[in-house]
């Protein structure tokens, strides 16, 4: 049995190579069909959305009202807040951003300013002006987006730790169910002496293969649904000998002479600390033991924040935040200062931590060195404290901070949540509210992982009807956007969802126009078995990809246009005063 097992694998092995050799050639030309654009089109798209936002910034700051038009009517705009900021810089924010994640943003400012906060305003709950953090429904409402961040947060780490903790126990049950798992590897690994990611390439066809052949089971099948393709694999690995290492099945070997070696990382992990600790302790009078329990704590929090944003392209770095907030409630009571430091170090590592993520996939993507990369974050870190610092002086130099041109929402946030666990009560008839969206958006990560976390499963049925599950995934609520567009002014949504709309609205125009034109040219050359289906549907995915290149290219030029005028005209500002 096992020769022929053997047999059986070299033949799929062997049969494989030429089907991976057309689909790295199918790539490639994908990728050039993509690339075809000529730069010099690119570059005046670009240098076009920049001149375009930047005469925006300077139309705004010399005409202060284009900021701020009244398009629902003077009354909704003074009293409720409900006013357009036309800024090519927000809509291309919302490009990047995406349409789903726009439109649960503009779901969210509709229900808090559009009914919430009037519901607030006329029953008496929040008497002050609308706009006041206090005793305004501003205020009130906030309360509802805070709870919604903490909520799908908490549940959507708690299921990454889960997922986190199955795998770990699968992968030690799987080691020590046989005798010298580590001779074996070993051994294994000098008689294959081709890269690691041939190496899992062959080991995932000889299982599609073996699985097509006896199929599989019923019981590691339904596990794999809920947690995914890295359960799936360790739980049939029990079927070879082949070791599959978790995080690196679709990773290539790096060279160790381009790794950041260990002393590196775990000397600057104890420097780091060290240093936080004595700034800290000088700045905000923290005891020291109280900063090192904040970062220890940020540690796992950032490692749970970064596989949430691998799997979710969000980073939970609110709901990171704020749980560390609550566990500092209870070391350091009536502190409200010690509770925004310890908060803020943990939303900081989750963030940056998910940010140098995605610069060394893409890094890892170009086949850059991890060192080289590694050396270019330091320098970058090293003068992003004073450019930083620098800017801030600047801004707050020309603006009142907090004030009307930024009121800094995020930072009242910070602020409510150290209060509350701190002993503060909260406005009043908002604890209702708070526990129907807290279950409601605690439900819904759960849901979408029961109804759309089955491995290989195209469509899921709903109500009767029936979707596919990457068009389900892609839709699903997303809280953290609904709570951004609750404790954000609509003016701050409504551009964003612009752009994205109208940007997703002009694709399917021209894909439809596309589609049409080469009907037409096309009609009668069909091929009987199909083939000309699937080059349509191959012609439309890149050119949707082509166009979705151009958007991002164009969105891009919208955000450093007003971002640099907005810059100079700030320096001129604040030398002139």
């Amino acid at each position: 049995g096992t020769e022929a097992a053997e047999e059986r694998r070299s033949a799929a092995s062997l049969n494989d190579e030429p089907s991976a050799a057309n689909a790295d050639s199918d790539a490639d030309a994908d990728t050039a069909a993509v690339d075809d654009v000529r730069w010099a089109t690119k570059l005046l798209t670009l240098f076009g959305a920049f001149i375009l936002s930047g005469t925006y910034a300077l139309l705004a700051h010399f005409f202060p009202i284009v900021s701020a038009l009244p398009v629902f009517g003077t009354r909704l705009s003074h009293e409720w807040a409900w006013n357009l900021m036309p800024s090519l810089s927000y809509a291309g924010q919302g490009i990047i951003m995406g349409l789903p994640t726009c439109v649960w943003m503009l779901v969210g400012s509709i229900v808090g300013w559009g009914v919430l906060s009037p519901l607030a305003k006329n029953e008496g709950w929040a008497p002050g002006p609308v706009s006041d953090w206090k005793d305004g429904s501003r205020g009130w409402i906030l309360w509802i987006s805070l709870a919604v961040m903490i909520s799908e947060s908490v549940v959507s780490l708690g299921l990454v730790g889960a997922k986190e903790l199955y795998l770990l126990y699968l992968r030690i049950r799987r080691w020590t169910s046989h005798s010298s798992p580590r001779d074996r590897f070993s051994k294994q690994q000098q008689e294959q002496p081709q890269g690691l990611h041939q190496q899992q390439q062959q080991h995932r066809r000889q299982q599609e293969q073996e699985d097509g052949e006896d199929g599989e089971d019923g019981e590691q099948h339904d596990n794999a649904g809920l947690l995914g393709d890295d359960a799936a694999d360790l739980n049939k690995q029990g079927e070879t000998d082949t070791p599959v290492i978790i995080g690196e099945k679709d990773s290539d070997e790096v060279d160790p002479r381009f790794l950041v070696p260990g002393w590196i990382t775990w000397g600057g992990l104890g420097a780091s600390t060290v240093l936080c600790m004595v700034i800290v302790k000088a700045l905000f009078n923290v005891p020291m033991y109280d900063t090192l329990i904040a970062v220890a704590l940020a540690l796992p929090l950032a490692v749970l924040g970064v596989r949430a944003l691998g799997e979710t392209d969000l980073n939970p770095v609110s709901g990171i935040g704020k749980v560390s907030q609550v566990v500092f409630a209870g070391v350091m009571p009536g502190n409200l200062v010690g509770n925004l430091v310890a908060g803020g170090i943990a939303e900081a590592g989750a963030q940056q931590a998910g940010d140098l993520m995605q610069d060394l996939k893409t890094g890892h993507l170009l086949n850059a060195s991890p060192r080289a990369q590694f050396s270019g974050q330091i320098i970058g870190s090293v003068f992003s404290v004073f450019v930083t610092a620098g800017a801030y002086l600047l801004y707050t130099k020309v603006y009142p901070i907090p004030g009307p041109q930024f009121p800094v929402p995020t930072a009242q946030v910070w602020l409510d949540m150290a209060r509350l666990v701190n002993g503060h009560p909260l406005p009043p008839h908002v604890w209702p509210f708070i526990v129907a969206f807290s279950a409601l958006f605690f439900a819904l990560p759960i849901a979408a992982l029961v109804l759309l976390g089955r491995r290989g499963s195209a469509t899921v049925s709903v109500g009767g009807c029936s979707f596919r599950t990457a068009t389900a995934q892609r839709w699903w609520p997303s809280g953290i956007a609904f709570a951004i567009g609750i404790y954000n002014t609509p003016n701050f949504t409504l551009m964003r969802a612009i752009g994205a709309i109208v940007t997703a609205g002009v694709t399917e125009i021209i894909v439809a126009r596309d589609n049409k034109r080469r009907e037409a040219l096309q009609s009668t050359a069909v091929a009987a078995d199909g083939s000309g289906f699937n080059q349509a549907s191959r012609h439309e995915a890149l050119l949707r990809r082509k166009i979705g290149m151009m958007a991002i290219i164009l969105a891009s030029g919208f955000v450093l246009g007003e971002g640099t005028f907005s810059f100079f005209i700030l320096l001129s500002q604040a030398f002139s005063s």
